[in-house]
């Protein structure tokens, strides 16, 4: 198992790097359905987290059985338990998405995203998480005319803004 360096901060971009233009390249050529994921873990088996917060994980995704360096994709998870703008309570995977210069472009992010929306049922990007905004609207409308996904846009208790909400209809 690889080693993984626990501070974000601290995190390498190796793009250079002979074996991650491998993975670059499988990323790219990624078809949704050999997309899986799973949580990144350190040398020992513990589950890496996001600084302090426990409940937040580090999620990676695989492709055709190979996992991607934490230095190229990574989704931040956080499981929540929300009441939705239906009236509906649900727990929400809200999900912050990093994806490496090197791999930005060509849908990348909206085939990780479909793939993680198929494999555990839906995905929500609050507000707070939204660091390129106009990158995340192009993402949720090219989602939105994804088949079997249904796309929300959620309100706060205040009816502003609070983030997109996809789910997977199966």
């Amino acid at each position: 198992m690889r080693k993984f360096i626990l501070k974000e901060s601290q995190i390498k971009l190796l793009v250079e790097d002979e074996m991650n233009q491998k993975y670059i390249d499988l990323v790219k050529n990624a078809n949704i359905d050999n997309i899986d994921f799973e949580v990144a873990e350190d040398d020992i088996g513990r589950s890496i987290t996001f600084s302090n917060q426990s409940s937040r994980l580090f999620i990676l995704p695989v492709i055709n059985g190979i996992e991607i360096p934490i230095e190229l994709i990574r989704f931040n998870v956080t499981p929540k338990t929300r009441k939705i703008d239906s009236g509906e309570t649900i727990e929400v995977y809200d999900t912050d998405i990093y994806v490496n210069p090197a791999l930005r472009g060509n849908d990348i992010s909206v085939k990780m995203f479909y793939a993680f929306i198929k494999i555990y049922g839906n995905l929500m990007i609050v507000k707070s998480s939204i660091h390129n905004p106009d990158g995340i609207a192009k993402i949720a409308w090219r989602l939105s005319k994804m088949s079997n996904i249904i796309f929300t846009e959620e309100t706060d208790d205040n009816g502003n803004f609070a983030g997109y909400l996809f789910r997977y209809q199966y």
